[in-house]
């Protein structure tokens, strides 16, 4: 085993125990959320609060890290994490359960720390597939995090303690892990570049990332548009039930987990991410388009297969190219600015796409795969110019 593996598997098991406990809140939060303010404009608020916070401190966190290393932010994080699920599980008022969502989503901003965290433990040649490696503790985390979410609020009768206290125990048990187990990973914490804390003055600064950025937004933008539709569509229009739409969605965490975990490091291995890309976009669009329409089950599991093995490909692929792109010094910080592009897109992704839906059950999936297409356009065009290399 090579000295970087070791750092390599630390940073998977953080990111896995962060995304179990983030994960096991999902069942939970818009039931909660209504139960304190009604249907409406509450629970809109609460779920994008979480969004803000994480779009404002993304890029914070992850310069603080250029500067001060990783470890140091890490353990701040799940420090902040524990005390956010503390708060949750005594929430009884929708300010306080705001307040955990605000916490929560700080404390969720150190994604952008463990892209940088592989930046520096990897090569250029082989970091798409560490970062393919980490986009599959991800995907292990959701798909372990949102059926033992289920399993203790039955336990808990529906009452938050229980699966607060559990997450709040997983943050410290991450933060022990990284104390006394996590190598640093970055040696020279000086930095030559200067970044401002502001999220959108960095992403208009530089100004040469500015195409790749819109491409990697718009995509977010589509794939939560049909992520938060998606549910209310099979339940109502394809006329299934939540356990199955709940077993369709452990298929796509299941297939995502694959590509990121065995099949990016297989196809890094004889493509660039460029080509990765191009090759994965069209099947994304046509599977978003063919979504409303595919009937249960055979070709619904498989529209849904073909859409989470091509989107885990594109955005591993195109952080791969971000990261890539940009100094060793400023990893942290601009790999923050991706992630606050994507809360961006979990903030206004939501009622755009709800209002297609009402408005006609089809259109957030046909949209979203014209932004797809769109987008392929776009990057078939910048990989022409040969803009960003062809690595």
């Amino acid at each position: 085993m090579s000295n970087k593996q070791p750092a390599l598997l630390g940073i998977f098991i953080t990111v896995f125990i962060d995304l179990v406990a983030f994960g096991m809140f999902i069942p939970d939060i818009q039931l909660r959320a209504r139960l304190f303010s009604g249907e409406g404009i509450g629970v809109g608020f609460t779920l994008a609060s979480f969004s803000l916070a994480q779009f404002i401190f993304s890029p914070i966190l992850g310069r603080i890290s250029d500067k001060i290393g990783r470890r140091p932010v890490l353990l701040v994080t799940t420090s902040l994490a524990a005390v956010s699920f503390l708060i949750y599980a005594h929430v009884n008022t929708l300010a306080l359960l705001v307040l955990s969502r605000i916490v929560c989503g700080i404390a969720a901003s150190n994604i952008s720390v463990a892209y940088a965290y592989i930046s520096d433990i990897s090569t250029k040649e082989n970091r798409t597939k560490f970062l393919g490696k980490i986009g599959a503790a991800f995907a292990a985390g959701f798909i372990c995090g949102f059926p033992l979410g289920f399993l203790l609020l039955h336990l808990g009768n529906n009452q938050p303690y229980l699966l607060g206290y559990t997450a709040a125990t997983f943050s410290f048990i991450n933060f022990l892990y990284i104390y006394f187990i996590l190598p640093e990973s970055k040696k020279n914490h000086s930095s030559d570049h200067e970044m401002s804390f502001n999220p959108i003055s960095n992403i208009l600064k530089y100004k040469q990332l500015l195409p790749v950025f819109g491409i990697y937004f718009l995509g977010a933008l589509a794939i939560i548009m049909v992520d938060t539709t998606f549910m209310q569509y099979a339940v109502h229009h394809i006329k299934i039930t939540q356990l199955q739409t709940g077993f369709i969605l452990f298929t796509l965490g299941i297939s995502s987990g694959l590509m990121n975990g065995i099949g990016v490091q297989k196809l890094t291995n004889h493509y660039s991410n460029q080509i990765l890309v191009i090759t994965g976009m069209p099947i994304m669009a046509f599977s978003f388009i063919l979504l409303p329409y595919a009937t249960p089950w055979i070709p619904l599991i498989m529209v849904i297969l073909a859409l989470g093995l091509s989107r885990t490909l594109i955005d591993t692929s195109i952080v791969g190219i971000i990261s890539k792109s940009i100094p060793q010094d400023m990893q942290g910080g601009i790999l923050g600015i991706t992630l606050s592009l994507q809360s961006m897109a979990r903030i206004i992704g939501p009622p755009i796409g709800n209002y297609l839906l009402g408005s006609y059950p089809p259109a957030p999936y046909i949209f979203s795969g014209i932004i797809v297409l769109i987008n392929m356009l776009f990057f078939n065009a910048l990989y022409i110019r040969g803009k960003y290399g062809k690595t």
